[in-house]
Formats: C-alpha cells, sequence, structure tokens
C-alpha cells in the first residue's frame, strides 16, 4: 500500500464486506487462518497486509482483491470488478508498490514482459493461459524495481495456493 490512506481505505472496506458476509472477526480470522488481531489491526489501518493475507481474506468474502482498495458500493450493489468465486485468480508479491486492479488491456510490466518474451523460461515454468493472465493482472507503479524473479515468484506463489 502506498499510504496511511490507502490502509485505512482497505481497512474500511474489508470491515464493510466482512459486515455483509455476516462474520464476526473471529469468524473471517478462523476461515482466513489469520490472526483475529490481524484481522482487527487490518481493519482499523494499522498493519498493511501481506499478499497471501489480502487474496484469503478476498476469497472468503467472496469479492476481488481490487476492491479492498475501493470504497465499498452501496449495500445491495455488488462490487465492479468479478469476485473471486467467478474463476478470476489474483495474488501478489508482498513488495511495496504492488497493488491489485481488474485485468485490463495496459501493458504489462517490464519484469513480466522480460519473463514472458524468454521462450526459456516459459517451456521451463510452462506456464499456462490461466496464470499468465493472472500475471497480467498484476499492477504495479512502472518504475517499482521488479524484475523477472519477482514474477516467478508469484507465479511459485500461486501454484503453491491452487493445491
Amino acid at each position: 500500500m502506498h499510504s496511511a490512506e490507502d490502509a485505512q481505505r482497505f481497512g474500511r472496506t474489508m470491515r464493510e464486506y466482512r459486515r455483509r458476509a455476516g462474520l464476526t472477526q473471529q469468524q473471517l480470522a478462523d476461515r482466513a487462518e489469520i490472526d483475529r488481531a490481524t484481522v482487527s489491526l487490518i481493519e482499523n489501518g494499522r498493519e498493511e497486509p501481506r499478499a497471501d493475507t489480502v487474496r484469503r481474506l478476498a476469497t472468503v468474502l467472496g469479492v476481488n482483491p481490487a476492491d479492498f482498495w475501493r470504497d465499498p458500493p452501496s449495500r445491495g450493489q455488488q462490487p465492479e470488478t468479478p469476485s473471486a468465486q467467478s474463476g478470476d485468480s489474483f495474488t501478489a508479491h508482498e513488495s511495496e508498490g504492488v497493488h491489485y486492479e481488474s485485468l485490463s488491456t495496459s501493458r504489462p510490466h517490464p519484469g513480466l514482459t522480460e519473463l514472458l518474451e524468454d521462450e526459456r523460461s516459459r517451456l521451463m515454468l510452462a506456464i499456462t493461459p490461466e496464470e499468465e493472465e493472472m500475471l497480467r493482472s498484476i499492477r504495479t507503479r512502472r518504475d517499482a524495481p521488479l524484475g523477472k524473479d519477482f514474477f516467478i515468484d508469484v507465479l511459485v506463489s500461486y501454484r503453491r495456493n491452487r493445491t
């Protein structure tokens, strides 16, 4: 996250989605396999969640991870982006400058381009179309110092969490 304001927005939005799901902090923590205190700290904007935590929370709450960085829609209104339950897969790395965003046609990060254009790496990693789409869904600042290895780490983490 980039600022205290982002952390506050994330926390407020997560709390709203938790309440809409009819879950207590403890129930959300149990289902996401994290500490209840962590849920409280995140909801109050005092802790920035790790990428794997964001993914777990989104899965439990049935939202796209990108939805956490937006103001929640009015009650009765659905999030603008596809939900995590609709089959879209999202993940990221624990690095400053990384956030989730809806899939788009914008240019990928140079580190991802390096990975995708390296035929040897693509063959060795056997990147599936679904995995490529997930990697392309990660949005960072263009100047974030993320190389090919960052995206390989994301792919490995994604595969671990899919099993």
